[in-house]
């Protein structure tokens, strides 16, 4: 059975069961322009699945600065929305306005406040603002961000496959299998490892280093989905978030997603040697610089260089 979201706690108390009196201006408009444009395609395609009830809320932003929960695509991002909205009941944002999570039940599609409890976000220039300084609704800015990773070669796989198929994967549960010849030697995946590979690095560049200053949590992709880490992976998220949680009831919601684990693609090789060669130098580089910076924690080298 679906476990129903949290009863409001504290401040969280408000009159509407999904506390938009809390959404700005701005955020009240793109609430509604993601909605409409969910209706729109669904007139468009009457077999298009109409928009799912909502199991979340939103916060009071007034004096809460908006987290990024930032990643490189294919690395999870929307398993991690789907766990913190299952955990705690509040929505989280994104910095665009896709229908088809909205119809999913991501009900925070569009928005870029302290409203949500994270934006998920996939780009890889910073943006901070102060830390604990209120939303500016005219410029958009982090004051935390939680930089989610994954093993490069993995997320690669996980993303071409998507673009391939064209399929969003929405609730972050599902495999998109894609036949073998769309990877090796195929010249538009080697463009694209490539081209990726690079854009991998520039994460931890962006996010990690410039981002000193500001409380950053980095989670591993590969201890989300080990059902022995899971719990703490996901109790640690919440208190970086200073997310009220309760241990039971956290207990119960987890018990869900377990049956639902994503699981590894395909069990042919997908990369050549030479791609491959230049993905774990990447790792090897991207180490080396964070390690420089007292990062070194962020990325276990040794678990990604030996796939």
């Amino acid at each position: 059975a679906t476990i129903p979201p949290i009863p409001f706690m504290g401040n969280y108390n408000c009159r509407d069961k999904q506390c938009r009196e809390f959404l700005s201006k701005l955020d009240e408009l793109c609430y509604k322009y993601c909605y409409e444009r969910l209706l729109r395609r669904h007139e468009k395609e009457p077999d298009f699945v109409p928009l799912e009830p909502g199991r979340c809320h939103f916060m009071n932003a007034t004096s809460r600065a908006a987290v990024a929960l930032v990643s490189f695509p294919g690395s999870g991002n929307t398993w991690v929305r789907r766990l913190l909205e299952q955990a705690t009941g509040i929505c989280t944002g994104a910095v665009n306005c896709d229908y088809r999570m909205r119809s999913a039940g991501f009900n925070g599609e569009g928005l870029k406040s302290g409203s949500v409890i994270a934006v998920d976000t996939h780009n890889t220039a910073s943006q901070w603002t102060e830390v604990n300084v209120p939303y500016n609704e005219s410029s958009p800015s982090y004051g935390a961000a939680i930089l989610l990773i994954r093993n490069p070669q993995h997320a690669m796989v996980e993303e071409w496959s998507r673009q391939v198929a064209n399929d969003v994967s929405a609730l972050g549960k599902t495999i998109v299998h894609v036949e073998k010849k769309h990877f090796g030697n195929d010249p538009k995946w080697n463009e694209f490892v490539m081209k990726n590979t690079k854009v991998w690095q520039h994460y931890f560049r962006g996010w990690a280093i410039r981002g000193l200053k500001h409380p950053v949590l980095v989670v591993r992709y590969e201890d989300l989905i080990r059902p022995d880490r899971i719990g703490e992976i996901v109790k640690k998220m919440l208190a970086f978030l200073e997310v009220p949680y309760s241990e039971d009831e956290l207990r119960d919601r987890l018990k869900e997603d377990l049956g639902t684990l994503p699981q590894h693609r395909g069990d042919f090789e997908h990369f050549t040697h030479k791609q491959k060669k230049h993905v774990r130098q990447a790792i090897a580089e991207t180490f080396a610089f964070l390690k420089k910076w007292n990062r070194g924690d962020t990325l276990d080298v040794a678990t990604y260089l030996n796939t």
